[in-house]
């Protein structure tokens, strides 16, 4: 018997035609059909009435193309007849988009919201209210989360919902902060404390007072300044470089990273007394190939940025489906306005030829290009990954230093049989 906190496998709808979409339907133990007598209804004309069917049967999805004249595609691959198909897989049919989840649950009824700073579905406002919510119990925040894939939006909420939102939002980047001058930079310094202090100097605590102050990428900041640190979000007080007592100043503090702390502190690159004075109120923010439903909505604001007349072709929307992105929104975005720039020269429609073909996915876990280890992607590599792994393609993938959605590709090229999603 399911219990009502057991995920509920099911189907979205992201994108029809030239528009971003989000509609999620769960299985319930049944077949659901995808043609125009199906959910998708008659608003794309290459959709057959009766296209294709996905089901799931306990141990994973399955889809079956109906012998529809377009053909039915996983992944950017036609399929024949039934195939078995890992959770995260994107289904084109016609001029329509849809992916397969293992959890419907946070997308049915939801909605996307898109502001002129952020497209923010339903995973990303799952972030936004955790920040929102911890404005009100606390005065200091956490946000973890890969580069690019939008924690100052989550720091902005986090200013905004709390008691500090009348002052500033002081954004301060501890990548750029150099080690020998980290405490002056933090905290300041009197005059004639260090050469060149010539006045009093304030530092960026002190900008921050009565607002938040941001501290991106905190890991990045060297054994000292994180003991200063710790002293700051203890006593809210600061003493400045060459002062003789301490100055009040209050203040909220948000910090990120995309680096697992615990293993920083276990590596002692950081302190373990700042490790759990940071981490007591963290908020999570996935990366974008999770939230793949908002990936329709982000392509579609920034063509409409770019130029009111571009249009997203199917075939653009899939190719960005299909990439990992370790980038996040931030190398997205840069890509769809590069593309969008080719694409003016020819049309409205900015297509997957216009994206390139290695762009989203030219990093892998070691970070070495894809085409630069085409040497390892030979079928024979392939099917050895497959079999030392028991055919779980997640930790084939990982073996081969490639993405999955990549290698699920070759495999569905290759009709490679008895595989598991992983």
């Amino acid at each position: 018997m399911q219990s009502k906190d057991d995920p509920v496998p099911g189907v979205v709808v992201v994108f029809r035609v030239h528009t971003p979409y989000l509609e999620a339907h769960a299985f319930g133990g049944k077949t659901v059909s995808l043609g125009r007598d199906g959910i998708l209804g008659a608003a794309d004309e290459r959709v057959s009435r009766e296209h294709a069917r996905v089901s799931h049967d306990g141990d994973g999805f399955l889809v079956e193309d109906l012998g529809s004249k377009n053909g039915t595609y996983v992944g950017g691959v036609r399929i024949e007849g039934k195939r078995r198909v890992p959770a995260g897989s994107v289904i084109r049919v016609g001029r329509t988009l849809l992916l397969l989840e293992d959890d419907v649950r946070p997308l049915r009824n939801g909605t996307v919201l898109v502001r002129e700073d952020a497209v923010i579905g339903p995973l990303l406002r799952r972030a936004i209210d955790g920040a929102t919510r911890a404005a009100t119990t606390a005065d200091t925040l956490l946000i973890v989360g890969e580069t690019g894939v939008g924690k100052e939006l989550i720091a902005r909420a986090f200013h905004s919902a709390g008691p500090y939102n009348k002052g500033p939002f002081f954004p301060v980047s501890c990548a750029s902060i150099p080690s020998e001058g980290a405490e002056r930079q933090l905290f300041g310094a009197k005059r004639g404390a260090i050469s060149g202090a010539s006045k009093d100097e304030e530092g960026y605590v002190q900008a921050a007072a009565n607002g938040v102050l941001f501290l991106d990428y905190i890991a990045e900041l060297e054994l000292g300044a994180q003991a200063k640190v710790l002293r700051f979000l203890e006593t809210r007080e600061v003493v400045q470089l060459g002062a003789t007592k301490a100055e009040a100043v209050r203040a909220g503090v948000c910090a990120t990273t995309n680096r697992p702390l615990a293993e920083e502190v276990r590596a002692g690159r950081f302190r373990e007394d700042l490790y759990y004075r940071v981490v007591s109120n963290t908020v999570t923010l996935p990366p974008l190939r999770e939230r793949a439903v908002e990936m329709p909505w982000i392509l579609a604001h920034a063509l409409k940025k770019m130029d009111k007349t571009l249009v997203a072709h199917v075939s653009l929307v899939e190719a960005c489906l299909t990439r990992p992105w370790h980038g996040n929104v931030r190398e997205l975005t840069g890509a769809i306005a590069a593309a969008a720039k080719l694409a003016l020269e020819e049309g409205p429609e900015v297509r997957a030829q216009h994206l390139g073909e290695n762009v989203g996915i030219a990093l892998t876990s070691t970070g070495r290009s894809l085409k630069a280890m085409g040497d390892k992607l030979t079928e024979e590599s392939i099917r050895k990954a497959l079999a030392d792994q028991n055919g779980n393609v997640s930790a084939a993938a990982r073996a081969l230093g490639v993405h999955r959605t990549q290698l699920y590709r070759l495999i569905e090229r290759l009709d490679i049989d008895d595989v598991t999603a992983g």
